[in-house]
């Protein structure tokens, strides 16, 4: 029991800095205008898969779901099943200290980036 109080606290420790550090970012774009900059935007002059999701997530902590589905629809369709796995593989790690997937979530994930591939594509045209 020991070693899943070991994991536990890791788990607890990560999940606790990215949300730390998501909220440092959601505070410094809506108050000092710090947004990152899209690298492909940038170059190409398209939107990524992921562009939007800053303001997306920021919609989103305000409750504002309609607003946070416009900014990027594909990844906020995406949401649940992407909270589902993290708790899915946070909850198998702390027990078992694995990371290994069920073949069905395998193909939830790849079936995921396709559709991101796909978004990324029809929202240029």
């Amino acid at each position: 029991m020991d070693i899943q109080k070991k994991r536990a606290g890791k788990v607890l420790l990560i999940l606790g800095s990215l949300t730390g550090a998501g909220l440092v970012f959601a505070y410094g774009a809506t108050h000092w205008g710090w947004w990152l900059p899209c690298v492909f935007n940038q170059i190409t002059g398209l939107k990524c898969p992921g562009c939007g999701v800053s303001r997306m997530c920021l919609a989103i902590l305000r409750f504002d779901f309609s607003r946070a589905f416009s900014w990027n629809p594909a990844v906020f369709i995406c949401l649940p099943f992407l909270a589902y796995l993290l708790a899915y593989l946070c909850v198998r790690y702390i027990r078992y200290g694995d990371l290994t997937m069920r073949r069905w979530q395998q193909t939830g994930c790849w079936i995921m980036v396709a559709l991101l591939l796909i978004f990324g594509v029809f929202r240029n045209l």
